[in-house]
């Protein structure tokens, strides 16, 4: 997490591809349940500060 509370996602891949696409989706699903496992409260209670 950075310091405003943000969290960077940076990939590269040297040659896009379509087959590609399933492959990014995914591992955007999985880094999105890990930040959510591992921040979810912490992201609930921000509008409550």
């Amino acid at each position: 997490m950075l310091e405003d509370d943000s969290f960077p996602i940076v990939d590269y891949e040297r040659e896009y591809s379509e087959e590609n696409k399933g492959k990014y989706l995914g591992y955007v699903a999985r880094l999105a349940k890990r930040l959510y496992n591992e921040y979810g409260e912490f992201l609930k209670n921000m509008g409550d500060g």
